[in-house]
């Protein structure tokens, strides 16, 4: 089934990452006292790691509690990750067992394929600025 080997995929992306944290600080311990080692660029690189290991594990959980109910997920967590890169929130519900239609007010309905850049325009919204004030 395609869904546990996609959840296999992640693990091994997180086991990988891990292991290449473990790596760099046990290099790092050993280093702290040259000359020209540059501590904090270390720490830089095992921050972007941990934030690839965050990526991955968000996908995972999104994907186990999403999966059956859209096929979709992916491009929802594109989206969720790119709105978060600019600090933006966003609210998206995926209708699962209950029913949602009496929580949802009449809008506008989009007849397209759902994609992260769509969910993204929908949420991101871009306010006009001039000399610093908003207008």
């Amino acid at each position: 089934m395609e869904l546990n080997g996609t959840f296999i995929n992640i693990r091994n992306h997180i086991s990988f990452h891990l292991e290449k944290i473990i790596v760099e600080t046990e290099l790092m311990r050993k280093s702290i006292g040259e000359k020209d080692y540059c501590l904090l660029c270390e720490l830089a690189q095992i921050k972007e790691l941990f934030n690839k290991i965050q990526s991955s594990a968000s996908l995972y959980y999104l994907q186990a509690y999403i999966a059956e109910f859209t096929g979709n997920y992916f491009e929802i967590a594109k989206a969720i990750e790119n709105l978060s890169n600019r600090r933006h929130g966003a609210l998206i519900i995926v209708e699962r067992e209950s029913r949602i239609d009496s929580h949802i007010q009449v809008g506008i309905q989009i007849n397209a394929d759902l994609s992260n850049r769509l969910l993204e325009s929908i949420f991101f919204l871009e306010i006009p600025c001039m000399m610093g004030q908003f207008l």
